[in-house]
């Protein structure tokens, strides 16, 4: 059985899932760990040069386990079913990790207790600066991108942070249920809130190492492709599952008033919230048992950006 086990969503970018396979693959290359890849498509149609490069890649590194899943959170959570390593690293297919990122990250966890370990992201731009995501409840439940302090040089706590890389213990994957409860969320959008605060509010530890650098491409794309109707009921959805009705109707009220947020459908955002809570009352009332305090005093002990240093 391998030490680690690094799985990768891929969703039709053949060259970044090169890079990022490659990136891996090289910090390791003297490591005594042993290691797998499960890469975990999408379904999107690969063109002729893309599929001839995914089978070069797939030749050169090996251990490379192909599954296909429907969305962000079904394909994370459909390469840890498969996955036999200890420790479980998650990448998107446009990540390079910096050198040293696994011992680090190991040597890290080794101390105990942390249950999901972020690193810090930096974008392929200008920006010289570390990023970690956070949140503003006065206005977004979803993740900003924030520089991280200069002289940030401990791993610390945080609510909750960006998906684009991090990992999990295996007991904690599979102690908290990893992006469950299954069938909760369709599409993209809103599995890194309900991971990391359902985990924080269970009683387990969500850090943050500002040493554990990767470099995140977002592949000329912006953020915007996600603002579909699905992304907008799933971070409804996961606010109702933790927040309850008092963060979801705050939530509600920054997309009313929001210049930039449209409804795509032609649905109002009325019926969007309707919908957002009938499908995940269930849910709200099987993860609410978990909990081990209330949001509002949770809330208050990590002050409006959830970070709690």
């Amino acid at each position: 059985m391998p030490d680690i086990s690094i799985i990768i969503p891929h969703r039709g970018n053949a060259l970044g899932l090169w890079a990022t396979i490659h990136s891996c693959a090289e910090d390791l290359k003297y490591s005594k760990l042993t290691y797998e890849f499960i890469v975990v498509t999408n379904g999107s149609e690969l063109s002729v040069d893309q599929k001839g490069l995914f089978q070069f890649t797939s030749s050169k590194v090996g251990n490379i386990h192909i599954v296909d899943p429907l969305s962000p959170p079904d394909a994370r959570s459909t390469g840890a079913e498969v996955a036999e390593g200890s420790a479980l690293f998650f990448f998107d297919d446009h990540c390079l990790v910096s050198r040293d990122y696994f011992r680090r990250a190991l040597l890290t966890l080794d101390k105990g207790g942390i249950d999901v370990l972020h690193g810090a992201t930096k974008f392929y731009t200008d920006d010289p600066a570390q990023h970690h995501y956070c949140l503003r409840l006065d206005y977004n439940f979803w993740g900003s991108p924030s520089p991280l302090p200069v002289d940030a040089a401990k791993p610390y706590k945080v609510a909750m942070a960006g998906h684009g890389a991090f990992v999990m213990p295996r007991e904690s994957w599979d102690k908290f249920g990893g992006y469950g409860p299954l069938g909760l969320l369709k599409g993209y959008g809103g599995e890194e809130s309900l991971l990391d605060f359902k985990v924080w509010l269970s009683g387990g530890q969500v850090w943050l190492d500002p040493k554990l650098v990767h470099y995140h491409s977002p592949c000329g794309k912006t953020y915007q492709r996600h603002f579909t109707d699905d992304y907008y009921k799933n971070i409804l959805k996961v606010a109702n599952v933790i927040g309850g009705d008092k963060w979801v109707c705050k939530l509600f009220d920054s997309f009313v008033d929001s210049s930039h947020v449209r409804v795509q459908s032609g649905k109002s955002w009325f019926d969007l919230l309707v919908e957002a809570q009938t499908e995940s009352a269930q849910y709200a009332d099987e993860l609410s048992t978990r909990f081990v305090e209330p949001l509002d005093i949770f809330l208050m002990s990590c002050g409006e950006r959830l970070i709690a240093r």
